[in-house]
This record gives structure tokens, C-alpha cells and sequence, in this order.
């Protein structure tokens, strides 16, 4: 009864969570993983997801060690944790651009997206638009269409770029073309409020 209800649950559990992994029989839950150090961060991330939907706060303490040992998206799933306060922690912004750039400066696309938005409305960080489009910019080249929206919204509204209308368009029919719903909606607005002026 010594150990802390999160820690037993943790424990309880890791045989279970390495069970659906197919990686056979789990070790004893006391011992230490210690298998290459990639795959050793691809258990552990393995064992988040697989606990994830059931207790959110078991998944968390798994994508810390997933983190701690290297994995991205671990610590991609971290920054969410914070930004949304999933359970077990409140929600903190400047945790979550923390490991939002973390991850982004470990190659992970969607974490860029994230981080630039905090640089772009000031949300865990100071608002700096270059930073935000330099994040943007590699995501959109990775094939992030959010990532590409924003870029169109900052070049729509002179956010660190200079303001250019035709180029906002462009970028917004490029991912309006590819089925993303806010670009979509935005242009929509736009041909509405043109068609006001004719």
C-alpha cells in the first residue's frame, strides 16, 4: 500500500499493455526495459497508446518515459496533454510549446504546425511571426495542409510577411483543392464579399 494509486495502476497494467505489443511474455513490471534504445522508445510509446483510451493518466506517465527515451511522438502527445489539461495534468501552454518544439525540432510535421501556432497568437510563448512562418514553411513543405492555411491567413492579413491578397487566395485553393474545410469556408467569405461590391 506504499506505492501511489497512479503508480499501481501504471503497474497493474504494464503486463497487459506489453501483451497487445506482440512483442511476447512482458518482463516483471519492477524490472527495467532495456532492450536497443529505439526499440526501447517504441514499446514505451506502444504501451501509451494501447492505455490511452482507458485511463489517460497511465497513458501520460508511458509518453513521459517514451519521451525521456527519444520517441516524438511521445512527446507530440505530451504537448497535447498540456494544451487540452488532459488527466493528470492541468492544461499549461508554455509545457505544451515546450514539447510541441521538442518534436518539431525532431522532424515530427505536425508538432511544426502546433508550435507555430503558438509563436503566431502568443499561446506558451511570446507572439514572433518569423518563427511562426519558418515552422509553418517546413510543415506546408512536409505536406501539412493546416500548416499551409496559416501561412495563407498570415499573407491575408500582413502577419510577418507583407500583406498580399492574390497570394492568399492562391495558397487557400491549393488546400481548398485538397478537401481542407476552413479554406474552403474561406473563400467562400471572401467571394461573398465581393460579389457585395459588384
Amino acid at each position: 500500500n506504499s506505492l501511489p494509486r497512479l503508480q499501481k495502476r501504471k503497474l497493474v497494467r504494464f503486463c497487459e499493455a506489453f501483451e497487445n505489443t506482440g512483442l511476447g511474455d512482458p518482463p516483471h513490471p519492477g524490472l527495467s526495459i532495456n532492450p536497443e534504445p529505439r526499440a526501447h522508445a517504441e514499446l514505451l510509446m506502444q504501451i501509451a497508446q494501447h492505455e490511452a483510451k482507458r485511463d489517460p493518466a497511465v497513458a501520460f506517465e508511458w509518453y513521459k518515459r517514451g519521451a525521456e527515451a527519444g520517441n516524438v511522438e511521445a512527446m507530440f502527445r505530451l504537448g497535447c496533454h498540456y494544451a487540452n489539461g488532459e488527466d493528470p495534468v492541468p492544461q499549461n501552454m508554455k509545457k505544451a510549446q515546450s514539447y510541441f518544439k521538442r518534436a518539431a525540432q525532431n522532424g515530427h510535421i505536425k508538432a511544426k504546425t502546433y508550435a507555430g501556432i503558438g509563436y503566431m497568437i502568443g499561446d506558451g510563448t511570446d507572439i514572433d511571426y518569423t518563427t511562426a512562418l519558418q515552422y509553418f514553411d517546413e510543415a506546408a513543405d512536409a505536406g501539412d495542409l493546416d500548416a499551409k492555411s496559416y501561412i495563407a491567413h498570415m499573407t491575408e492579413n500582413g502577419l510577418g510577411v507583407k500583406k498580399n491578397q492574390t497570394r492568399a487566395i492562391e495558397l487557400m485553393q491549393e488546400c481548398a483543392a485538397l478537401g481542407h474545410r476552413k479554406c474552403k469556408l474561406r473563400l467562400q467569405e471572401i467571394k461573398r464579399t465581393a460579389q457585395r461590391f459588384l
